[in-house]
């Protein structure tokens, strides 16, 4: 897989599978999944805000676990995963990226879904 970048206007949080009362969200966010320099398995999955070029979400060590005709979905590596060299447990995010048709022509996603396990809270930008 090569990097995916996401380049979302509005987001809708759920939390524990309900929508959020404040969702959705009119806010410009970028979602990247990057490939590790040393690692070709590990993603560095991360979201920033592009007016500030702040960090909404640091940088994740993530897997590809699942890839099919239109999504790819990733999840956190543990803290005992071989391939993990920063020493934290990664486990309780996943993100889903899904191309659209519109998003055919570029290759990148339509939509990214984040989850944040431990917190039943998904996230979903667009």
């Amino acid at each position: 897989m090569k990097n995916i970048y996401l380049k979302s206007t509005m987001h809708m949080r759920f939390e524990n599978g309900e929508l959020s009362k404040n969702s959705p969200v009119q806010a410009k966010r970028d979602v990247y999944a990057t490939r590790d320099d040393e690692n070709d398995r590990i993603y560095h999955v991360y979201i920033k805000d592009p007016e500030s070029d702040n960090f909404v979400m640091e940088p994740k060590a993530m897997k590809i676990i699942k890839t099919e005709m239109i999504k790819i979905t990733l999840e956190g590596i543990t803290e005992s995963d071989i391939d993990n060299r920063w020493g934290y447990d990664f486990s309780d995010y996943g993100i889903q990226f899904i191309m659209s048709a519109l998003s055919g022509i570029s290759g990148q996603p339509g939509t990214a879904s984040l989850l944040l396990k431990d917190r039943d809270i998904l996230i979903a930008y667009q």
